[in-house]
């Protein structure tokens, strides 16, 4: 496996949830549709998308 030269990228614990949360959380600072992301990640409730809007805006203030 090839790894970044990046040392604090080396030391993450990457999984697939972490892979999930991440598409989600650009394809909304892109501009997608909440409605559209939570058809994509299969959420049956939108409640369950909203946690990316929360992760984007704590992003944004930083």
């Amino acid at each position: 496996m090839l790894r970044t030269g990046n040392p604090d990228l080396q030391q993450k614990d990457i999984s697939l949830h972490t892979l999930r949360h991440s598409i989600a959380t650009h394809l909304l600072g892109n501009g997608m549709d909440i409605e559209h992301i939570k058809d994509f990640l299969g959420h049956s409730s939108l409640e369950s998308t909203q946690i990316y809007t929360h992760l984007l805006q704590k992003d944004i203030e930083q």
